[in-house]
């Protein structure tokens, strides 16, 4: 539970204890009562429902029982408070909500991460979701409930805290994005990531060029700098503008994807045209090689390695 819901809920229930406990003391020593005695007229000066006194009370008893209904109509004054202010600030209706979001994301399998949800991560999101992508957000501000409602999986906390990261299930998560708006945040999501899970698709944001060779040594697969894609973009709009149009258009239209394809066994060692005739629904563009070298174009009699990815067209 929210430490600051757990801290108001005890303090309320502790200090109603101390007022009972103080009442049933209290005319056991001034009243001589037996504790059922004393129980039962703590009970019902504190409930102020007005039955008799179980004894006549002497005049100590009076004042005694003068304090406890003061200082009880405080006491409860108080708690009452506390306790409303959990239901009308929505600070109980949004534990429960985190609690049971928590208990979705203990399902979630190969999903990816994506820490921040400002400019980049939010883009990042919508693209996860049109090629129906399982993603969980984890930001340290609350989302508008609008916004959220796009979004099945969302978690509130900070990414560079190891604990959060292991209840967005990192050890069963694909991928993970650092989308974070500082470099440092940014390096020790990785750096904590990658020694969560090592087989882990880690893909952080940077905003120096000082910080990408740090983040790849934290743990990075791939390091993005987006003003820096952004200014070459701007650019080719000068430079190429109908063909970076058309790339734009090929990137936000459902129909039309890239995909990144394996090698499929039974092709290993044989030539790409087989591949071609084999899945003709597939434009081959690229392919990257089993030793990480990139091909644009390949020809035909390109034999197939086993561990080598197709980058296709569908």
């Amino acid at each position: 539970m929210n430490s600051e819901i757990r801290k108001k809920i005890v303090g309320s229930i502790t200090m109603i204890s101390v007022t009972f406990i103080a009442g049933i003391i209290g005319f056991i020593i001034i009243e001589g009562y037996s504790f059922v005695e004393a129980l039962y007229m703590t009970v019902i000066t504190i409930s102020t429902v007005g039955f008799s006194e179980v004894k006549p009370l002497s005049e100590s008893g009076r004042i005694f029982t003068v304090l406890i209904i003061i200082f009880n109509l405080g006491v409860f004054t108080f708690a009452l408070s506390q306790l409303t202010a959990l239901i009308l600030d929505g600070e109980y209706i949004q534990y429960r909500k985190a609690r049971k979001m928590k208990e979705k994301i203990k399902s979630l399998k190969n999903h990816v991460i994506v820490c921040g949800y400002g400019r980049n991560g939010s883009e990042a999101c919508a693209m996860l979701a049109r090629n129906h992508i399982n993603y969980l957000i984890i930001e340290r501000e609350t989302i508008p409930e609008k916004e959220l409602q796009k979004h099945m999986y969302f978690l509130q906390g900070d990414a560079t805290v190891d604990e959060i990261l292991i209840d967005a299930g990192i050890e069963n998560a694909s991928a993970l994005l650092a989308t974070l708006p500082d470099d440092a945040d940014n390096l020790f999501v990785v750096l904590t990531a990658r020694e969560l899970n090592k087989n882990l698709k880690i893909v952080s944001r940077a905003t120096l060029n000082t910080s990408v060779k740090k983040l790849k040594s934290a743990g990075a697969s791939n390091v993005i700098m987006p003003d820096k894609i952004g200014g070459a973009q701007m650019a080719a709009l000068i430079i190429k503008p109908d063909l970076k149009e058309f790339i734009d258009e090929l990137i936000a239209t459902e129909d039309v994807n890239l995909e990144e394809l394996e090698v499929p066994s039974q092709l290993v060692g044989k030539s790409l045209i087989e591949f071609k005739n084999m899945y003709q629904q597939f434009t081959v563009l690229g392919l990257k090689a089993s030793d990480g070298q990139y091909k644009v174009n390949p020809k035909n009699e390109t034999i197939l390695e086993n561990g080598m990815k197709l980058i296709c067209l569908k």
